[in-house]
């Protein structure tokens, strides 16, 4: 008779610590499968909600796609003059649109002359301006601006007769 030589404790150890790792990972995943099953859960509860919602637009989709369908027919059936009024009606509102454009252009525009003017015209009134804003100067300065203005306004004046 054959015999069976069998393995030795120390020969074992490395595969029974194997089998045993595997069992203890296996016990920790078997331990968070609830948690994962109530998420899996959740999630297809979440898909089915997506689903719902989905065949509900399905519907409104296909509402609003007859109803665009009946416009066209309405349309169609319109006489002429009301569908180049239309056409009409458009234009002006495109028309509308780009004067709108450009006076936001034209805005911005103003706004930068007027800045820019306004450091031209009352240089020495903003340098007055403050904290040490001296009074006296000040007063000098606007009684300067006065006269300035009104030799100009008068050159106006005289330009204007001419």
């Amino acid at each position: 008779m054959p015999t069976l030589a069998l393995p030795q404790l120390p020969q074992l150890l490395p595969r029974i610590e194997a089998a045993l790792d595997a069992v203890v990972a296996l016990e920790r995943a078997l331990r968070t499968l609830p948690a994962s099953i109530d998420l899996l859960r959740q999630e297809l509860g979440v898909l089915a909600e997506v689903r719902d919602d989905m065949k509900g637009m399905r519907g409104d989709i296909r509402d609003v796609i007859g109803a665009v369908d009946d416009l066209k027919v309405e349309i169609g059936r319109l006489p002429p003059d009301v569908t180049h009024l239309r056409g009409a009606v458009d234009a002006m509102y495109a028309s509308v649109d780009r004067m709108e454009d450009q006076v936001e252009g034209m805005s911005g525009s103003l706004q930068q002359i007027d800045r820019i003017a306004g450091r031209v015209v009352h240089p020495l009134r903003r340098r007055t301006r403050g904290r040490d804003a001296d009074a006296p100067a000040a007063v000098a300065v606007e009684a300067v601006e006065a006269v300035a203005d009104e030799r100009l306004i008068g050159r106006g004046a005289a330009d204007a007769s001419r």
